[in-house]
């Protein structure tokens, strides 16, 4: 028996949806029938999230054909396959979840988890700028595990957008314990509309036509729909032992060093992301000049020594965060990153991270600082900062543009301190091999999905003027304001015949015809340069063929060298910027000598 209500409480919906706009998600096709048959009409988009069914072949494809035929435009159908989890849960003990109503089954309850991960992303496209969404509501209706999951996507992705919802007040003897728990009716708002019974038995018929209609063949619309307005309030999930988060720190740096005045649209949601879940935390957003304030009251000179120094505005946040952590201890987010729950701390944890995606890194041990979360005066933070610090003194640049600062770094920390015990490990991951822009994703160590990278354009993009471009600047050799760009020998960017570098340096052979040693492929603005390459000491005999060109070779700069010492060096000048700048060396089997390294350097005119 399916129970709804109605009485002295209930107000009309027209006024409240006037100059809204609204969507209906629903799980399953002629789930919208059922539950949301009165405001189907006016909604801007109705979104059915399931369609294939392992255990009925035909039923798919019978959708399929439905929402080819419906009555509305405004279909969208996310196509993904149903996971088989209908009376997998407790119903008398309801465990309620982020991913829903966890399954008995442990392996079940693991596809589930994952099922409502893959929900969340490919459902959140669809709900940006939506003030109102009429979907599943959190007991399930009659009990259907989909249900839940659904309502908690929805619930997850519309958190940061200040949307309201509206879902069926529709129960049953199954969903009683649930309901329950979710909402106190005396305190809800409970709204009416009247249901269009001619529209709705034509959408049954076309569902029973092509033989996809689940529910009753009797089945009658009821002459109104019952909705409740849920308030985050209402629905408070309980957690034991998880500790509060009482600081929350983001950073943007651009080059006048404050905040602007204009936020992209898509920035604004994520900060407004984490401002909905931590409503009583304290958000605070700093700018390079309030940082570097920070910085000089707090820290040793070589700290601000080395935040000046740092040309990548993000390592200066990379930096900054660090500090920031080591001293209040706290959340730390990055700007880019949409937050979909709040992260589950245990008590008994010192520090959150996440591990980094191999293909980023291209190290195993790499750790994303996009989320990290540190009590206070936590010694691995203390040692992030001060290995930040020895790169900079050092001019160390590593295999890539995450070593100096940033995710290669810090899991260099975690394996050097090691300290297991305190720290609640997740990890990065693509969810979605398929998605339009493929957005990383943070997964907590009990598989759900926290937050995910929303960036107006995938990458370092974040959409302000003022900015700039670390792995361009990683790859120049500028990353520490050096007047000088340096590479040795050992560098990847620094390409030869693979089997001459050895030990002690790069050996150029006198017999060899052709390239031997090509490289870096910068970026450099028009002027007059000089580069310099070092060669062991004694070990230069003749003279090479050296050339400074771009464009594969294409565009030749300057191709008449001079040996000195142990040096060959070469003037060039560039009349426009160059973005692939490579200088080559042929023995043109007149010269040998072991190769050490090499330096660019801007000149006079």
């Amino acid at each position: 028996m399916i129970y709804t209500e109605s009485g002295q409480f209930c107000l009309p919906i027209a006024n409240y949806i006037t100059h809204k706009s609204y969507v209906v998600v629903v799980a399953h096709p002629d789930d919208e029938i059922l539950w949301f048959g009165s405001v189907l009409e006016g909604a801007q988009k109705i979104i059915f999230c399931y369609c294939d069914v392992a255990t009925e072949k035909s039923l798919g494809s019978a959708r399929r054909a439905v929402l080819s035929q419906y009555p509305y435009l405004n279909v969208i159908s996310l196509d993904l396959p149903e996971g088989d989890f209908f009376n997998t849960a407790n119903w008398e003990k309801p465990e309620e979840i982020f991913a829903g109503i966890a399954p008995l089954d442990s392996e079940v309850l693991l596809r589930y988890k994952n099922n409502f991960n893959v929900l969340v992303e490919k459902l959140s496209p669809h709900l940006e700028n939506i003030d109102l969404v009429f979907s599943h509501n959190p007991w399930g209706e009659y009990g259907h595990e989909d249900h839940v999951q659904v309502n908690h996507a929805v619930r997850t992705i519309v958190a940061g957008y200040g949307a309201k919802m509206l879902v069926p007040e529709i129960y049953s003897e199954k969903t009683l314990v649930l309901r329950s728990k979710n909402c106190n009716v005396t305190n809800l708002q409970i709204f009416t509309k009247c249901i269009d019974r001619e529209n709705i038995l034509e959408l049954k018929k076309l569902y029973q036509e092509n033989n996809c209609w689940t529910w009753a063949d009797d089945w009658e619309p009821v002459d109104e729909d019952y909705f409740l307005l849920l308030n985050e309030d209402e629905y408070q999930m309980e957690s034991e032992d998880i500790e509060n988060v009482e600081e929350i720190f983001q950073i943007l740096i651009v080059d006048d060093g404050k905040i602007p005045n204009e936020i992209p649209p898509q920035i604004q949601s994520n900060i407004a992301s984490i401002k909905a879940l931590y409503p009583k935390s304290r958000h605070r957003l700093f700018s390079g000049n309030e940082i570097r304030g920070f910085i000089r009251e707090n820290f040793s000179p070589d700290v601000l020594d080395t935040y000046d120094a740092l040309t990548p505005y993000a390592y200066k946040a990379d930096l900054a965060r660090y500090c920031l952590l080591y001293f209040y201890g706290g959340l730390y987010v990055d700007i880019g990153i949409y937050l979909l729950q709040k992260l589950q701390i245990p008590v008994n944890r010192k520090i959150i991270y996440f591990r980094d995606l191999v293909t980023s890194s291209n190290v195993s041990w790499a750790v994303s600082n996009g989320i990290l979360y540190a009590q206070p005066n936590c010694e691995e933070f203390k040692l992030a900062i001060d290995l930040v610090v020895s790169n900079f003194k050092n001019r160390h640049y590593g295999i890539n543009s995450l070593c100096p600062t940033g995710p290669v770094l810090l899991g260099r920390v975690f394996a050097m301190l090691y300290r297991a015990e305190s720290y609640y490990c997740g990890e990065v991951r693509y969810l979605v091999s398929d998605f339009p822009e493929k957005y990383p994703s943070f997964i907590d160590p009990d598989g759900n999905m926290v937050a995910w990278v929303k960036k107006p354009k995938v990458g370092y993009y974040l959409g302000f003027a003022g900015t700039n471009d670390y792995t361009d600047l990683w790859r120049r050799k500028q990353i520490y304001g050096d007047f000088e760009m340096i590479w040795s020998y050992t560098d990847v960017a620094i390409r030869c015949i693979e089997k001459n570098r050895m030990p002690a340096g790069i050996q150029i052979i006198k017999e060899y015809t052709g390239y031997q040693l090509y490289g870096p492929y910068i970026f450099l603005k028009a002027g007059k340069y000089k580069a310099v390459m070092h060669f062991l000491t004694g070990s230069i005999n003749g003279v090479p063929f050296l050339d400074v060109c771009s464009n594969g070779g294409k565009t030749v700069y300057s191709d008449s060298c001079v040996v000195s010492n142990d040096e060959v060096f070469i003037e060039f000048r560039l009349n426009s910027s160059c973005s692939d700048l490579e200088i080559r060396l042929d023995s043109k089997k007149k010269f040998s000598g072991i190769y050490l390294g090499m330096k660019v350097m801007a000149m006079k005119d």
